[in-house]
């Protein structure tokens, strides 16, 4: 997961999405397996997610993810789903 602006573009009745926020969020889906959810520090830092995740007490387990067309590495959290 993660947020941010993109644009939107509704072709044949279709919404698709596009930008740089759509990319990361595809590119992060690496970060997890079965039964876990990636997510950008975005989503960490809403206070809604954060107060979930303290009250569900979910591990939550933080990566270095390597943007390599950016050639920076950011951090990237995964969490466990039951």
């Amino acid at each position: 997961m993660n947020s941010g602006s993109c644009l939107a573009v509704n072709l044949n009745s279709n919404i698709d999405y596009f930008g740089n926020t759509v990319n990361l969020s595809a590119k992060i889906q690496s970060t997890s397996n079965a039964g876990q959810i990636g997510f950008t520090e975005s989503v960490a830092n809403d206070a809604e997610v954060r107060k979930y995740l303290q009250e569900s007490k979910l591990p939550v387990e933080k990566l270095d993810f390597e943007m390599k067309w950016a050639k920076k590495t950011i951090p990237v959290y995964r969490v466990e789903v039951k």
